[in-house]
């Protein structure tokens, strides 16, 4: 059975959603200036866990116990085997069984981070 087209009565603001026949998704605004400052800021830095360089900006999204809004501003350096490709890296282990095995609070520190820049 064919499926006829989708039609809207207003059309759709540019640059701000797509229409599919399941949902109408919303496209990510860019980062704030401030932001990307904050990113590079927190690039030049070693990484946390192994003060190794060459570092990734880790998105903080998990406070150990609940997901929260994933946020440009909550953000930490971590090397890529404690990031994403060691035993015990931290998209490996999940946050609360690494903030354990670190001793480290990441929404803690990246907070800090944040408000040392203020």
């Amino acid at each position: 059975m064919r499926r006829s087209p989708i039609a809207r009565r207003t059309p759709l603001k540019p640059g701000r959603a797509t229409l599919s026949r399941s949902r109408i998704v919303a496209r990510p605004r860019p980062k704030p200036a401030a932001h990307k400052r904050h990113h590079e800021r927190i690039a030049a830095m070693p990484c946390i866990a192994c003060s190794s360089w060459p570092v990734e900006v880790h998105h903080v999204i998990y406070d150990g116990s609940a997901r929260i809004t994933r946020d440009h501003r909550l953000v930490l350096p971590l090397c890529p085997r404690c990031h994403r490709t060691g035993p015990t890296a931290v998209h490996v282990i999940g946050s609360a069984a690494w903030n354990e095995l670190h001793g480290i609070d990441q929404l803690a520190l990246a907070t800090s981070l944040w408000g040392a820049e203020l």
